[in-house]
Order: structure tokens, then sequence, then C-alpha cells
């Protein structure tokens, strides 16, 4: 979900960010020697009951530690947003341990960007800004990175951190598999709605029947 103040489409690594402000975070990421991989809008999650669709902003693995999903706001978002976002935290597909929301001014040197680890008892402003902790603290060795992040030309060449060397590296391999199972598992999940629509029986209940007769 793009920032919507003042919003300009941006490329970074061959990929086209809604905002300046989403390309300064992609930046912020890959600069850090603690994120092992990182993918923008990595999947659309739908949630049913509610009739929801949510595209989290990134997809973001540290070290050893499972995903996590990044919303990126200029500002906290109005009371109905983060409820929003506190129902799709308590939702989160296998694998993904929070949703954060990250929110304030990447320019601002005084006073980093800040951010939330979402849950489903902040609902409001208030509660956000009582819970939410420094960007140091979820990406350790983040300032040098944001630094960079402030600075970065998009004008120029793109140039690729000292630490990544080579191609692809195996945690971004993951990454990807990560996501391709899981946009797999949403386009089994809508399959299986159309035939609950239709009255046919699910791949489940053909599974069933088939070992019946096995």
């Amino acid at each position: 979900m793009a920032d919507q103040i003042a919003a300009k489409p941006t490329v970074y690594k061959r990929v086209t960010f809604h905002s300046r402000l989403e390309a300064r975070w992609a930046v912020l990421l890959d600069y850090n020697p603690l994120v092992d991989a990182w993918a923008f809008e990595p999947l659309t999650l739908r949630y049913e009951q509610a009739g929801w669709d949510y595209t989290p902003d990134f997809a973001v693995k540290l070290g050893t530690i499972s995903y996590h999903y990044l919303e990126i706001k200029p500002v906290i978002p109005t009371d109905d947003y983060i409820k929003l976002l506190a129902l799709f935290s308590h939702y989160l597909p296998q694998g993904v341990d929070r949703l954060y929301l990250a929110y304030g001014s990447i320019y601002a040197k005084k006073a980093p960007p800040l951010i939330c680890p979402m849950g489903i008892d902040i609902q409001t402003e208030a509660q956000v800004k009582k819970a939410s902790i420094p960007l140091e603290d979820l990406y350790r060795n983040s300032l040098e990175a944001l630094r960079t992040a402030q600075a970065y030309r998009f004008d120029l060449p793109e140039r690729r951190p000292p630490f990544r060397t080579g191609g692809t590296t195996g945690p971004q391999d993951h990454l990807r598999e990560y996501i391709k199972k899981e946009k797999a598992k949403s386009r089994q999940q809508a399959k299986e709605r159309d035939k609950k629509k239709e009255g046919r029986p699910s791949d489940a209940a053909d599974d069933k029947s088939n070992h019946g007769l096995m």
C-alpha cells in the first residue's frame, strides 16, 4: 500500500515503487548488512470472511529470524486504517512472524522513522505511538544505511552495496521460494472458492473420495 502524500513512482533495482518514500526504504533495507533479503509487494493476501485483500509493502528476512511484513507510511494513518492493519496482523500466513508499521520522514536526521509492531490490540493513533520503537531496535546497524537512503540519487546508475557481492544470494532465493509457495496457496484458495460457488466438490473432497476407492 503506497503512501498517498506527493507519491512519485520511482525505479530501484528494476522495481517500480509507487512512491519515492518506498524506494528509499528499499535502499535502506538493501544497504543494511543484517537484512538477508527483501521483496516489494510480495503477494496479496485474501481475507475471505472480511472480504478484504491486503498487499504488504515489503517482506523482509533478518538472519535466522522468520520473515516479517513491513508497511510504509509517511505519517501515522487514520484509526480506521490502523484497525485494518491490526486485523491483518492477526491473520498472518505461516512463516511470517509480525507485521510492522513504519512511519515518519526518512529525511529527518534527528527523528528517524519509528516502527510499530502491529497487533490486534493496536487500534488507535495513541496506541501506535505508545507501542512504537526506534528504527535501530528492529534493524540494527541501520543508521549508515539510513544516511545512504537519504542521499541516494535515483537518476544516477545504480550502486551495489559493497557487502552484496556476486549474484542472487541463498536467502533471497529462499524468500522467492516462500513467496512462490504463498502465491500458489492463494491461487489454490481462490480455486476452492470458485468450486464452492459452483457447487463442485473441492480438491480436498476429491482426495478423500480417491482414497476411499483405493
